[in-house]
């Protein structure tokens, strides 16, 4: 089955008329075209040298972002996980490594990276306009690790270049899988926290924990549907919709080609359609195009391209 790592888009926001839609944007929908660019958020996954290099020529981060990293990060991860974790996040940022979860396209797959190794991946999101009129960049990094196997553990780490300038977010992340038989059907709960690094990005760190249920059916060449839901903890009052539904559905067409398609409901941060091509490359690389459109919102869509590899 075509494995990939959960590619927590980051997109921001998009004009229709005075007002903006924003892709994982912390504010309400009504709020007005400042307050949108100034408080938009950023979700998905990505590693490479090439995106690293492109974060340090390109950014003041590696200059001042460290100190503000490590306050951001003290400040909204120490009530919640301790002294433990922050310190292992100090490691993981000092040393620009990250880590995602697999994912059909968007949404989380009941997939569980293999015991002890470790995917990485290179992730690129862009609209295709001015910035005065919504055009963004968005990359960053991506690791998942099999910490058992049914368990898998990582975070992202995304930048968004948007007129407003440059923001990030850090997002940690864990996956379990209780159930698997033998005639295709899985099950998969987990929970990913969005941490904002910088002001633009928000101050307010949120959680989103989910469920989901796969069934793969090996008359349509193994074709495998997935149906879940999602519930947000403590998101921003005028977040939207804080509960909703994730679905996937997975068609190989050759070997190493797949078609996949997913949907978060719902009209907040995560409510896109999506639709993308997966090839495995080889064994422990693959590729893919996609693109996806808003639940609601004209002109509200975005381009992915990744790369990722396992190791």
């Amino acid at each position: 089955m075509f494995l990939r790592s959960c590619q927590r888009l980051a997109t921001p926001s998009f004009k229709i008329g005075t007002n903006e839609i924003a892709r994982f944007g912390p504010r309400s929908l009504e709020s007005s075209t400042h307050d949108f660019r100034r408080m938009k958020a950023l979700v998905a996954p990505g590693v490479a040298q090439l995106n690293l290099k492109f974060i340090i020529r390109n950014h003041q981060f590696h200059e001042t972002g460290y100190n503000r990293t490590m306050y951001f990060l003290n400040r909204a991860l120490h009530p919640f996980y301790g002294r433990a974790l922050w310190a292992m996040t100090l490691i993981i940022t000092a040393s620009w490594v990250t880590c995602g979860q697999s994912a059909v396209f968007t949404i989380p797959s009941t997939d569980i990276q293999e015991e002890k190794t470790i995917y990485l991946e290179a992730d690129l999101f862009a609209h295709f306009d001015t910035y005065p009129n919504g055009g963004f960049q968005s990359y960053g990094p991506t690791v998942v690790y099999g910490a058992r196997k049914n368990l898998e553990i990582g975070a992202n780490l995304f930048f968004l270049r948007d007129e407003s300038g440059t923001s990030a977010e850090f997002q940690p992340n864990v996956k379990w899988k209780p159930f698997k038989d033998n005639n295709g059907v899985a099950f998969t709960v987990g929970a990913i926290a969005f941490v904002p690094l910088d002001e633009v990005s928000g101050t307010k760190t949120s959680v989103q924990v989910y469920a989901n249920l796969s069934k793969a059916i090996e008359s349509l060449r193994g074709m495998r549907v997935t149906g879940g839901v999602y519930q947000m903890i403590r998101p921003d009052a005028d977040f939207g919709a804080k509960t909703g539904a994730i679905v996937g559905l997975e068609q190989p067409i050759t070997k190493r080609a797949t078609l996949l398609f997913d949907w978060y409901s719902g009209r907040n941060r995560f409510g896109y359609a999506s639709v993308a091509l997966g090839v495995d490359v080889t064994e422990t690389q693959n590729f893919g195009v996609g693109y996806s459109f808003g639940n609601s919102g004209r002109g509200n869509n975005y381009f992915t391209a990744y790369y990722g590899l396992t190791f």
